[in-house]
């Protein structure tokens, strides 16, 4: 039997392959914990550990979605934040079956998983995230115009930034997933997006590598890449197919192991996004980059003559596999514009069956 709590990293930390305990004196998990037991040191007001909560000590056994409900109502939390804990739980309670072997035959209901008839989450009608405001927005072809002459504008100054932001306009892979790219990535007619760069394996999703075709779009931001090597002969000894500005070039020359170290690619683009976007005039995030791809995506499918699902469907077998559901709920924004036009021909379409 076991219980479902946790000991923090507040007491120790882990140098290479040796545990070794910040305490003096302390030699063991046992002794620890017995000097540090759960509630000790508590600050009221604040959030705490679940070490530190009463559900530590209830046997995973006897843990059930009543309880699991209680332990995120108990404060006022957002439904983001109950959700980051509820997926803690649920890694607890996977480890507890898949590694420690806690139950017998018969086991449980997982409380923590909604399939099971574990803890439903139901999302708020309202948000206090800011960034929901942009959940709905799309960028216009014109405005799309804009914004690449501000890319172009800027790229000099910012080359490599730039190019990985222009890249979500029409390559399917994440503005977190692109910095990872390697030059050896990009092959002679598509970008290799590899397993272990992608989002979605840190969700227990089975993935694979995927394969983005190169379009004549993406090739002119492949050369501009290979100009912008040129122009820096610096980068040449880094792997990464968009390096950081902030590389170390000594340690570059006397390191042999730098230059593949994930310092050595660009971090993040919101600062260079937000001068393109400060420049362009329209409240968007880079997100709205991706969400304006898959639904110009879409609506391709669409003018070929597919429902709005069959559209949605073709376009998340390259995307989201299995799961067209996620295209339909977050990324398929149709505009104003396109709205306007689908009604036109719906409305022709039942004329033209009223009139016959």
């Amino acid at each position: 039997m076991c219980t479902i709590g946790f000991h923090t990293d507040r007491y120790y930390k882990n140098r290479g392959k040796k545990l070794v305990f910040d305490s003096k004196g302390i030699k063991s998990w046992k002794e620890l914990w017995s000097t540090y037991p759960s509630g000790r040191g508590i600050k009221k007001g604040k959030e705490i550990s679940l070490y530190d909560n009463k559900i530590s000590s209830t046997l995973i056994d006897n843990l059930t979605p009543g309880i699991v409900e209680r332990y995120l109502e108990e404060k006022e939390r957002t439904f983001g934040y109950k959700s980051n804990i509820l997926k803690a739980l649920q890694y607890l309670w996977g480890f507890g079956r898949n590694t420690l072997k806690c139950f017998g035959d018969k086991r449980p209901v997982d409380p923590t998983s909604m399939k099971e008839g574990g803890v439903e989450l139901k999302r708020p009608s309202k948000t206090k995230f800011k960034g929901s405001k942009h959940n709905n927005t799309i960028l216009e072809n014109d405005q799309i115009r804009d914004l690449i002459n501000i890319i172009e504008e800027i790229k000099p100054q910012r080359p490599f930034q730039t190019l990985l932001v222009e890249l979500q306009l029409e390559a399917d892979i994440r503005p977190t997933e692109a910095p990872k790219l390697l030059k050896s990535d990009f092959k002679e007619d598509h970008i290799l997006v590899r397993v272990a760069i992608q989002k979605n394996r840190s969700k227990g999703i089975k993935v694979k590598d995927k394969i983005i075709p190169i379009t004549p779009f993406i090739q002119s931001i492949i050369d501009d890449l290979h100009h912008y090597y040129k122009l820096n002969p610096q980068y040449n000894f880094v792997p990464w197919a968009f390096p950081s500005t902030r590389i170390n070039l000594e340690k570059l020359v006397v390191d042999p192991g730098y230059a593949q170290e994930n310092s050595c690619h660009i971090q993040d683009v919101s600062e260079t996004f937000e001068l393109i976007r400060g420049k362009l005039g329209v409240d968007c995030s880079l997100k709205t980059l991706r969400k304006t791809m898959l639904s110009q995506r879409v609506e391709a499918e669409r003018d070929l003559g597919k429902t709005e699902d069959e559209a949605i469907e073709t376009v998340s077998d390259s995307t989201h596999p299995g799961n067209p559901q996620t295209i339909k709920t977050h990324y398929y924004k149709p505009s104003v514009k396109n709205q306007i036009k689908r009604a036109k021909q719906l409305s022709k379409v039942i004329q033209m069956k009223r009139d016959s």
